[in-house]
């Protein structure tokens, strides 16, 4: 099945309802869309096919390509001589020592770290049973019953391992990945996260974040500066919306990084990026370019079930799964510099083959994703081999310039 940006565009949004009368901020969203895009492309440096052993990563079978449906999530692609003997595959060779740069984690919140849906769910079942309005219930009346339901997903996500599997992410993260900055950032409000998770659903998090300083940054103070957000409807300027909210926050981290670091030349980079939806790995990307001398990787974990890619039969047993397995990959990946790069005779890779204008015989590359376990696929890549679309440039210069006007 060949996938493009046309592919999920019947996919069906839905809002997580208010969770409290108090104010309109206090509500859980699902303001991401799956929606795959092909907006990379750019130009790679000459390799050549036999290189492409050193890299480390299995190929896709048929079976997993066709289950997998990520196979042309971006398409970023560049011609390679068929004849050129080059040495390298990617920016170092094998024998070389990968040039020393700071790890910087950023990760999403909703159904990467926590099982969202799953809550959601829970939250929902209470609320039809005393109201049919959230807007309508009389919270004051029916604390005792949303107490008694915070309490069970407390102790159900207790019983499940997060917490402690969480720990260990962190821990790992810090200790053995040496990642110097992890940073969460959602889509979720303030309120949500302070009130709802942070201190009634999940202190545990709350306690972990603060014992293994991980900040958590919400993408609100873009929506407010720039919303309303577009009508799910408009599937091309609502995916764009989102992705510039989580770029937005994005170059925040990575500039007070920089300014922490307080010398006039910024250290190199790898950003780790993990996520459950589109626009966290289009903001990567793109933020990446922008600061593409400053950033030496961009390595990205998307998550996608497809038994399930809404999270539907999501549930605390299942999510922990996909916990552990996106905790293993991040590991690896903050220690892999090999480019997932395919060629056109790889089973998932939509390459080909043509003869230049001096009938030399070239192949085409693109930079692909590489499954690894049962909802977790990977992609690295060096920034320069992205392109920012029309007009983003100068918004980012912008944003930049602001940053440090207010600070």
């Amino acid at each position: 099945m060949e996938i493009n940006g046309d592919t999920f565009k019947d996919v069906k949004l839905d809002n997580f309802p208010h969770l409290d009368n108090i104010s309109k901020d206090l509500k859980l969203e699902n303001t991401k869309v799956d929606i795959f895009e092909s907006d990379f492309r750019g130009k790679l440096g000459a390799n050549s096919r036999e290189s492409e052993k050193k890299f480390k990563y299995p190929k896709l079978t048929s079976e997993v390509e066709n289950s997998r449906d990520l196979t042309n999530f971006f398409d970023t692609r560049a011609k390679l001589s068929l004849n050129q003997e080059s040495e390298e595959l990617y920016t170092e060779s094998e024998s070389d020592e990968p040039e020393k740069c700071s790890r910087i984690v950023m990760l999403d919140l909703d159904n990467t770290l926590i099982p969202t849906n799953w809550i959601m769910q829970r939250w929902r079942s209470v609320l039809s049973e005393i109201g049919s309005e959230a807007e309508s219930i009389d919270y004051c009346e029916n604390e005792n019953s949303l107490f008694e339901l915070t309490e069970q997903i407390r102790s159900d996500l207790v019983k499940s391992g997060l917490f402690d599997l969480l720990e260990s992410l962190f821990s790992e993260l810090r200790d053995v990945g040496k990642a110097v900055k992890i940073v969460i950032v959602t889509n979720a409000g303030i309120r949500t996260v302070e009130l709802f998770y942070l201190k009634n659903c999940l202190p545990k998090l709350g306690e972990l974040l603060k014992k293994y300083d991980v900040s958590i940054r919400s993408t609100e103070e873009y929506i407010k500066k720039n919303g309303p957000p577009p009508s799910p409807f408009k599937e091309e300027e609502y995916r764009e919306f989102y992705t510039n909210a989580k770029l937005y926050e994005f170059q925040r981290v990575l500039l007070e990084f920089w300014s922490e670091e307080g010398n006039d030349k910024y250290p190199l980079v790898d950003i780790i990026s993990a996520g459950d939806q589109s626009c966290e790995m289009t903001a990567a990307c793109r933020i990446s370019k922008f600061y593409e001398n400053r950033i030496r990787r961009t390595k990205l974990i998307y998550i996608y079930d497809p038994e399930d890619s809404r999270f539907w039969k999501q549930n605390p047993r299942s999510f922990v799964h996909q916990l552990a397995e996106t905790h293993r990959e991040l590991l690896s990946l903050l220690n892999e510099d090999s480019e997932t790069l395919i060629g056109y005779n790889d089973m998932n890779s939509t390459g080909t083959t043509s003869i230049d204008e001096d009938g030399e015989e070239i192949e085409e590359v693109s930079l692909g994703w590489f499954c690894r376990g049962r909802c977790i696929n990977v992609a690295i890549s060096s920034p320069e081999r992205f392109i920012l679309p029309e007009g983003c440039l100068e918004m980012y210069i912008d944003s930049e310039r602001n940053y440090f006007k207010n600070k």
